[in-house]
């Protein structure tokens, strides 16, 4: 078995996890080196998600809140 071939996974593994950060800015990062996802409460999590306003189908995007 050749060297490269050898190699292949490893280097596909290591573009997958770059094209994986590469969408975080830098002080991101930074600012969860500390993180500890264990324990975290997930209750008073946040995410932000941005969607265009019509997609190419014309299909809207509606918002709803979760009841606590």
């Amino acid at each position: 078995m050749s060297c490269i071939v050898r190699r292949l996974p490893g280097l596909a593994l290591a573009a997958a996890m770059l094209a994986a950060c590469s969408h975080v800015p830098v002080s991101t990062m930074w600012a969860l080196r500390n993180f500890d996802a264990a324990s975290v409460d997930p209750t008073v999590l946040r995410a932000a998600v941005r969607l265009p306003e019509k997609s190419a189908g014309g299909a809207t995007a509606k918002r709803s809140r979760s009841m606590r």
